[in-house]
This record gives C-alpha cells, structure tokens and sequence, in this order.
C-alpha cells in the first residue's frame, strides 16, 4: 500500500527536487508573506514554515534552512495544485486510503486525548481520597438469563428502598446477601482506595456521598448495593519490612516473637534477627521487605491496619498479634512524589497495570455518543419496531420521523432501513444484542472523521496533509516515477548520449562449492584434480553445495580469485569470510555496452532528474508561477 510508501519516503516531499526556479518579479502590491502565487492564488511564508516545522522544532530552524527548503516548497505547491486540477482528490483509490488512515489516525485521536486522558484525571482525583463501604452482595452468572437478571435487580431495588426507609443494613445483608459456607458474601469492607477493587464498583463508589445507598450496581460478581460510610484524604502507602511467627496452640509462636523483639532491644541487627527468626520464607531472603503496604492493598486488613500504624520514627514496633501470626514491622519509607508529573507517572503505570488504559471500539462509540449529544428518540424506535415488517420483510412506518440525531444530522426510518437491507448482517445485529445501539455505532463510525475533525483542528491539520500526500504521489507517479508514461525516444537519445556510462565490465561465469568441513574439501580438491566435474561431484558427495553464479563486480570476494582462473580451472581451498570454497570458472563475457533495452532501467533511473526538471517548468508556465523571495 502506499501509505507504507509514503512513509519510507518521508510522507509528502518525496523527490521533489530543487529545481531551477524562473525569474522573479518585483512584489508591487503583492502583501509581505506571499512568497509566491500559482495560477494568481498565494502562497505565504507561514505555509512554508508550517511544512517545513512538521518533524522538528521551530526554534531549530533557521533562515537559510527556510532558503534552502524554498525552491522544493514551491515545487511542491506547483504539483499538489495539478493534482487538484486533474481531480485526484477524487479520486476512488486514493479516497479509500485516505478513509482508512483517517478512520485509524481518528480512533488514535479520540482514545488518547479524550478517553485516556479523561481516565487518568479521573483516577487522579480519585487517588486523593479513601473510602469505608458497606456493601449486600446477590450473586449472579455474567451469563444469567434475562429474567433471573430482572429478578436479581428488581429484589435489590426494594431492599435499597427498606435501607432509605430505615431497615438495618447488617440485618439486610443477613437476608438478601449470597451466602458462601453459611456466611454472606456482602458486608463491611476495610478502606478501599483507588484501583483496589474492581471496576464497576469503584465508579459507583467514588460518585457517592457519605450515607449514600446506589442503586444496584452491576460487576462479574452479581449486584451490589453500596453504602458510603466515611470518606478522608488517602494516607500514603508505606514500605514495610517484618519479622513474622506463626501462632502455635502452644504459645511458642508468642514466646518466639518476644525473643526475636528482645534481641532487636539488645542491638542485634535487624538482618541477624530476620534469619534467626522469621518464619516468612517469601521475604527471608528480602531482607523482611513485604512492599508498599496501604489501605485497599491486597494484604489482610488487620496487617494493614498495624502497618499504618506503626510510626515511620520507630526502628521497629513492638510485637503485634494477627489472627495468623505475630509482626515485628518497620517503615523503611512513605510514598510521595516530588512533583505533579511524577505522581502522574505513577498513576498511569497503575493504571496500565490494572489495564483501564486500553479501551476498546465500544468505549470509543460511548464517548463520542456523549460528547456529542447524540440524541436517540426511543419513542419513535419502539414504535418502528412495534409496526414489523410487511410482506416483502420490509418495515414501513407512516412518516419520516427522526430516529437519531448527530453532527448536525437527522437519520430517520428510510436510513434506518437502507441500513438493515444494505448494511448490517443478522449476525452483527444478534451479536450486539441491541438493534438500536448497533446502528447508533455505525452512524458515529461513517461520521467519525467528519465529526473529529471539527473536535480536534490538529486532526484535520494532520489528515489534510496526508491527502495532500497521495495527491502528489499520484502526480510523481504519473508524470515522472512510471516508465510506461515516458517519451522513449527522448530517453533513447538520452542513452545513447551517454552510452559510456552503460557498460558492463568482464563477467565470470563460475562454480562455487561448499561443504561442511575442510576434510570434505580437500576430497573434493583431490577429485577435482583427477578430474571430476562439478556436477559428478555434487553426485558424490551429499552434504556439498554447489552454487552456479556469476559477477563483474570487483567487490565481489571471488572475483579477484576468478580473475587468475581460465575457464575450465579451479582454485584451491579459498577462505573468504569465515568459510572454504572451491571455484571453477566456466566462462568468461568481455566487457561491452549494454543495448537500450538492459540499460533501461538504470537509464529511466539516471533520467528522471531531468523528467521532472522538464514536467516542473511545464507547471510553473501552465500556472504562471511567480515568485517573490524577497519576502522570506
């Protein structure tokens, strides 16, 4: 494709040459940032730096960059003003390239500079706060039916309603919570901060207030009801070491971690006690170290809780009883961040690394829905569907009402219905499960790069220069890179002009033999010299490879070799980069010009300059090309 073209070639300036430019004119009343005009339309210095800035800095460049970079712009212009001219803008291929990277380049846009970055501030804000929750939990399939979906939600919605009218939120979950081994699996949760729960539920969470109930919230769990109970400034994680016993029903696991505290008190080192008592193997060898430790980490809540506790002065705390084990912790550092743009870091490495930062099509289709406004009439939708399809399956309602709005379009039940008999597939509608949300994406999908552009100038900037790109790639194409558009009698007389520069030296036509080891070698050195063949030795010997080739190249590693042979000679075992070859010249072509038709290629190469010399002073009369350089 010639989007990858373009791009090896450095998008758009691709071989444009400084040309001889034609004399200039005296400005008159032409205005001080007109540089030149084609076909009486100017061309101003801000378009010209505009271009030249769009892979550096601006600050790098400087005025003889802007001279030097003048007579290639100008070229430029004169060509992508014949592509207009000519109607490639138009054009059907190049159309259908630039709609795909448009499409591409417009996903790129939305999902970076609106999802991602609105994510990212979202968690931020969030990342300043932590939260004590309460939560009833009804357990459910993600698969669940539609009714045992219904139930489930419906059931929650009456025990929300029970909680606002004063009902026991412990009694409740007691109730209406799933239970696993007999307990249920709602209930009080320890501080929860962000990204240390899932999704679904933190959304909810982080919008309500204290002593707020949400509605039934929807996870890969089931349905939750969620109460806020407290909300306070995050406390920073920590790092923490420990020393840590199990508990033994003899106590010795409690005598153990005395011993342990009392040898620390003593000036034991903290390393010296770690190996005499920890029975952690998993940080034994990690000198104690658990890691960040902090509310919502996926440690026990009551080791947090210590952990938080322990003052970041102490060498170490005293022992600590767990339902587990007992603790000796210390507070090796608190996280901070020595700026906004770390902390940021930080956040969006967190965030990758929980993967919210990769949203998908579906996420796309949403933003832009509620960037958008985009509005769906329901009402004219049901009343659509409810009318059905007449006997030739098509639907036909009563009037043109409107369906969906958006960028300033109104779609109503004719496009609705060119949309089911020309577009959509029966599969993509019973995968989507929603008719209404499947033909809503698909209208955000054919408005996509309309409606990006004018969210994003950047964009159009980008995009247009792309078109422009292809334009006058076509232009190059078809009046300077294709051979079959080429005046041959021009070019022969080109060639035969310069004939001195299409010859082709000696030729060795040769044999080259190669095998596994240089034992195998000389037994095909000593065949050779009793006289074998190449081939009869390709016969005799399984593991050898025998290569037919040719060259006039110097540089050739054999051609030297080849150079001592006579045809029908073979040399000697040869090492040339780090392997053993045997050579046996069969042939020798003296050297000589090469005709026209093997030279064309180097010959079409070596005029092109001059093609487009020609085909640029042709644009520059055609167009009346007039320059002023004094304006730079």
């Amino acid at each position: 494709m010639r989007i990858q073209q373009l791009l090896c070639f450095g998008l758009i300036f691709i071989t444009i040459l400084s040309c001889k430019i034609s004399e200039t004119i005296p400005t008159n009343d032409v205005p001080g940032n007109v540089i030149a005009t084609i076909a009486d339309e100017p061309v101003t210095i801000e378009e010209l730096k505009t271009n030249l800035n769009r892979n550096r800095n601006a600050e790098e460049i400087d005025s003889t960059e802007i001279l030097e970079f003048y007579p290639s712009y100008i070229n430029y212009r004169l060509k992508l003003y014949e592509g207009y001219q000519k109607g490639f803008n138009r054009d059907s291929t190049i159309l259908a390239e630039f709609n795909e990277y448009a499409s591409e380049i417009a996903n790129r846009f939305w999902i970076e500079n609106e999802i991602k970055r609105e994510r990212i501030e979202t968690f931020k804000n969030r990342f300043n706060h932590e939260l004590k929750a309460f939560h009833i939990l009804k357990e459910l399939p993600e698969a669940a039916l539609p009714g045992d979906t219904a139930e489930v939600y419906n059931t929650l919605t009456s025990v929300r309603d029970s909680l606002l009218n004063g009902e026991n939120i412990e009694l409740m979950n007691e109730r209406h919570s799933s239970k696993r081994e007999g307990l249920p699996v709602g209930g009080q949760l320890s501080w929860i901060t962000a990204g240390t729960t899932i999704e679904p539920f933190e959304n909810v969470l982080y919008k309500l207030e204290p002593g707020e109930i949400s509605l039934p919230v929807r996870s890969q769990f089931g349905y939750h009801l969620i109460l806020l109970q407290e909300k306070r400034p995050r406390t920073a994680q920590r790092q923490i070491k420990h020393i840590f016993v199990r508990k033994k029903g003899d106590g010795n696991g409690r005598q153990k971690i005395n011993r342990a505290y009392r040898a620390l008190k003593a000036d034991s080192s903290w390393s010296d006690v770690l190996k005499n008592y920890t029975e952690d193997p998993s940080t034994q060898n990690r000198n104690g170290t658990l890691g960040w430790v902090g509310y919502g980490a996926r440690f026990p809540a009551e080791l947090v809780e210590f952990a938080m506790q322990t003052s970041p002065e102490s060498a170490y705390s005293e022992p600590y009883e767990a339902s587990y084990g007992y603790h000796i912790m210390k507070v090796d550092s608190i996280r901070s961040f020595k700026n906004e743009e770390q902390k940021e870091e930080f956040i969006v490495n967190r965030l990758e690394n929980l993967g919210r930062l990769n949203p998908d099509q579906k996420d796309l289709y949403n933003r832009i829905a509620e960037e958008s406004n985009l509005t769906i009439n329901r009402e004219n939708f049901s009343e659509l569907l409810r009318s059905g399809a007449d006997s030739s399956g098509s639907i036909s309602p009563q009037s043109e009402n409107s369906l969906i709005e958006f960028n300033n379009k109104t779609y109503t039940w004719s496009d609705f219905q060119y949309w089911l008999d020309n577009v959509s597939s029966d599969e993509e509608v019973m995968q989507s499960g929603n008719i209404i949300e499947s033909y809503r994406d698909y209208l955000i999908q054919q408005n996509l790069v309309d409606y990006t552009r004018t969210e994003f100038p950047e964009f159009a900037e980008q995009v247009d220069h792309f078109l422009e790109g292809l334009i006058v790639f076509k232009v190059n194409e078809e009046n300077i890179w294709n051979p079959e558009e080429v005046d041959r009698a021009r070019l022969q007389a080109f060639y035969e002009s310069n004939q001195q520069n299409y010859r082709k030296g000696k030729t060795y036509h040769y044999s080259e033999i190669s095998a596994p080891s240089d034992s195998i070698m000389q037994d095909i050195y000593r065949d050779l010299s009793n006289g074998f063949t190449g081939d009869e030795i390709s016969e005799r010997f399984n593991e050898v490879s025998v290569h037919q080739d040719s060259t006039y190249y110097p540089q050739n590693p054999a051609y030297s070799i080849l150079e001592t042979l006579r045809p029908g000679e073979f040399s000697e075992p040869t090492t040339v980069s780090d392997r053993v070859f045997i050579y046996i010249l069969r042939d020798v072509n003296d050297e000589r010009t090469l005709s026209f038709d093997d030279a064309f290629d180097r010959v079409f190469t070596d005029y092109q300059p001059i093609r487009e010399e020609n085909y640029m002073n042709q644009l520059k009369s055609d167009y009346n090309l007039q320059l002023y350089p004094e304006n730079l």
